[in-house]
């Protein structure tokens, strides 16, 4: 899961053109219609594992940042998304959710790999 999360956070990686590398692939591939290989290039999520990244997901794209950037997630935040959702994490599923965050807090803080999200 963590090598799918580092491609995901090198394609949400800020230009200087102020567009995401994701975002300037797409225009090639609609300009072009040749969609580039490193659009399809992450590596596969473990079979079993899609709900737990979908969730990830979810709980990064409303995550806080500080004046240094991105900030880990919080158990309020965790335990807000459970109630609101009506879902319950087991203690493996907590634990895997942390670890991809810090995998994805590395990788947000390296100055050409900031992510728009997750």
């Amino acid at each position: 899961m963590v090598a799918h999360l580092r491609h995901e956070v090198s394609l949400d990686q800020r230009l200087p053109t102020g567009e995401s590398q994701r975002d300037a692939l797409e225009r090639v591939a609609e300009i072009t219609g040749k969609r580039p290989r490193e659009l399809d290039a992450a590596p596969g999520l473990p079979h079993g594992t899609e709900r737990l990244y979908d969730i990830f997901a979810q709980l990064s794209a409303g995550r806080s940042y500080g004046m240094s950037g991105p900030m880990p997630l919080s158990s309020l935040e965790i335990q807000a998304w459970c109630s609101l959702t009506g879902q319950r994490l087991d203690g493996w599923e907590l634990t895997a959710i942390r670890r991809l965050d810090a995998a994805w807090i590395k990788a947000s803080n390296k100055p050409d790999e900031r992510p728009d999200g997750a």
